[in-house]
């Protein structure tokens, strides 16, 4: 991850800064190659998540990253008009 925000400037993060964080979502970068870190999402545990993750290979870095189903199980946990305008969107073109 150091490496990841050393590319985009940002500010260096200690692991501890970064898991005690109230802040649940880092963003890095700019609108369309913006990389959000989530440290917790609502509605799934962190152990049913990374049993379903998945990966793909990016400049020689593997990149993991959550399953649909627990994607839209965040997000409606979570609730907000965006994210259930997102539920709506990723159903519609996934169906």
């Amino acid at each position: 991850m150091s490496k990841s925000y050393k590319r985009f400037d940002e500010p260096i993060l200690s692991d501890s800064d970064f898991l005690e964080s109230k802040n649940d979502v880092w963003g890095i970068g700019m609108e369309l190659f913006r990389i959000e870190v989530l440290n917790q999402i609502k509605g799934v545990s962190f152990d049913d998540a990374y049993k379903l993750c998945q990966s793909f290979i990016q400049e020689h870095v593997e990149v993991k990253y959550f399953h649909l189903k627990h994607l839209l199980q965040s997000k409606e946990a979570a609730g907000r008009y965006k994210d259930k305008d997102d539920i709506e969107q990723l159903t519609n073109n996934n169906s």
